[in-house]
């Protein structure tokens, strides 16, 4: 509750900023296909995300980004004789940073950054074993991670690429993103 009542002053102050001219304030808008994949773990799902930007200089800008996830996973050993399977919603809040790696006057900006996350998980978890009845149970976590993310700039269109490193309570994955840019950009 304390994330969306801290989340919508920032959705109004990023759109009312991206509304005036000759501002540094941008609005991101998208969508994610998260997926981890190991030997015993394997986790994929869906997110929309909001990412208001300040941008300093016309290589480097900051952001907050709002990704809620829906997300689907399974584990099973083959030494142990269990499966456990279940569904996530996964809040993501990150402090971003990027760096472009060509200046403005190019149509396709490729550029690097970091980013700095709160994960809070809500994980309902289905167990069963050969000798027992299956089970469920809730689950509640929240971890500090951060992440590499790379990707391409071309015009309002982003294609961005991250690897997130959640801490031990849940699962490393990687990010395929999608991105609109609102807001003033440069020469327009």
């Amino acid at each position: 509750m304390k994330t969306i009542f801290l989340s919508i002053p920032a959705m109004i102050l990023s759109l009312y900023a991206s509304a005036q001219p000759d501002k540094p304030f941008k609005l991101e808008a998208g969508a994610a296909f998260n997926m981890s994949s190991n030997k015993i773990n394997s986790t994929k799902g869906l997110a929309l995300y909001l990412e208001p930007k300040y941008t300093f200089t016309d290589r480097f800008q900051l952001a907050w980004r709002i990704e809620p996830s829906v997300l689907a996973n399974g584990i099973s050993a083959d030494d142990r004789e269990s499966i456990k399977s279940g569904s996530n919603f996964l809040l993501t809040n990150s402090v971003t940073g990027e760096y472009f790696l060509t200046g403005p006057d190019k149509k396709t900006r490729p550029f690097i950054g970091v980013s700095l996350s709160l994960h809070s998980q809500n994980r309902y978890v289905v167990i069963s074993t050969p000798n027992s009845m299956p089970f469920s149970r809730r689950e509640y976590f929240h971890s500090v991670g951060f992440g590499p993310r790379a990707g391409l700039d071309m015009g309002r269109t982003r294609l961005l690429t991250t690897l997130n490193i959640t801490g031990r309570e849940f699962t490393n994955y990687v990010g395929f993103n999608v991105g609109y840019e609102f807001g003033q950009k440069k020469g327009e």
